[in-house]
């Protein structure tokens, strides 16, 4: 998987009115099944962003939007 567009190191994320920020993440596959993430900030696991499955890919791209 190649992630093709999604967050840069450093890239700050507009926050709403309950403090949460959201950004689209896509990708390039080659190969079907599970997509699994987690959110690392200064290289340990950001508070409620560890392993979770977001979805599922079809061999061809795959998008999540993390908020």
């Amino acid at each position: 998987m190649k992630i093709t567009h999604g967050l840069m190191i450093g890239q700050v994320l507009q926050r709403d009115a309950k403090g949460r920020g959201r950004a689209t993440i896509s990708c390039s596959c080659a190969s079907e099944g599970k997509v699994e993430l987690r959110v690392l900030k200064a290289g340990n696991v950001a508070r409620g962003h560890d392993w979770q499955m977001v979805g599922t890919a079809d061999g061809a791209s795959f998008e999540v939007a993390l908020a």
